[in-house]
């Protein structure tokens, strides 16, 4: 019996059939990323009504540059963006620099006797640690952010580096190059419009997540699939991406343009929080 232009309406063998070979397809961590993703672009959309263009504000006003936003009204004439603004926030930012990093120990521990001697050897250890993944500029990065925008967010990583030194062979003398496996902590500083927070919670704890949500090259992605970092079963649904909508703090700024046209890069959205279980027990 003919449908009379409604077959789209009904299951045929064929719709069934094309049905099933996408659900062969279907993975259950898909579900848990469609959970992730529609919390964080909800939790995205409320942080940018309240803080967004606050924050494009106070970017410019620091850089000095003038926009069409800036007009209080339309007989104003004037682009003049005083320099005070920026000269208060470098004078903070580099007072606060000096207090923590006028020293080049800029911890210490308490060694009392002779028994504690072992404290300072880790502390000289700690400081070389974090002297390699430059967590002095990281951290006064964070603090120039919280200048800025009134929000300082960091984040800690911690990671299986491969360590390079050379080595003399004892018989031939050869110089020789060795590799040796260490954990590596290192500070990253987030700029406040790549944190999202849940908006319900005052607090972490308080929060059922938060996400860091940044642009990362195609390349580079793919380095951290190699590395064990990322799964490497996603690199076959990797493919490089453009975005449609400039996000930046600075939507003016010619970098962040060509960044949004030009560059092949791919959003990352790293998840900190609780999950569904049964999407666990799933995967």
């Amino acid at each position: 019996m003919p449908t009379r232009g409604q077959s789209i309406l009904v299951d045929t063998p064929e719709s069934l059939a094309q049905d099933k070979e996408k659900m062969g397809n279907y993975s259950p961590a898909a579900a848990l990323c469609g959970w992730v993703y529609s919390k964080v672009n909800v939790w995205e959309d409320v942080r940018n009504r309240g803080y967004q263009q606050l924050w494009g504000e106070y970017w410019r006003m620091w850089r000095g540059k003038w926009s069409v936003q800036e007009i209080n009204r339309l007989s104003e004439r004037s682009k003049l963006i005083a320099p005070a603004l920026a000269q208060a926030i470098e004078q903070t930012v580099s007072e606060i620099e000096e207090a923590i990093f006028s020293k080049e120990e800029w911890f210490d521990v308490a060694v009392e006797t002779a028994k504690d001697m072992a404290q300072l050897a880790a502390r000289d250890q700690l400081l070389d640690d974090l002297d390699k993944v430059n967590a002095a500029d990281q951290i006064m990065e964070a603090v120039l952010n919280g200048a800025i925008f009134g929000t300082m967010v960091a984040k800690v990583n911690t990671a299986l580096h491969t360590e390079h030194t050379p080595k003399r062979d004892p018989i031939t003398y050869e110089l020789l190059a060795s590799t040796k496996k260490q954990v590596q902590v290192a500070i990253e500083s987030i700029r406040p419009d790549e944190f999202i927070p849940d908006p319900v919670g005052k607090t972490i704890p308080q929060m059922l997540g938060c996400a860091h949500r940044v642009q990362r090259t195609m390349h580079h992605i793919l380095e951290m699939c190699q590395e064990g970092i990322y799964d490497q079963a996603a690199i076959r649904n990797l493919f490089p991406t453009r975005r449609l909508k400039n996000s930046d703090v600075d939507i003016e700024d010619p970098m962040a343009i060509n960044t949004t046209y030009e560059s092949e890069q791919i959003d990352v959205i790293e998840y900190h929080g609780k999950v569904p279980a049964r999407l666990l027990f799933e995967c």
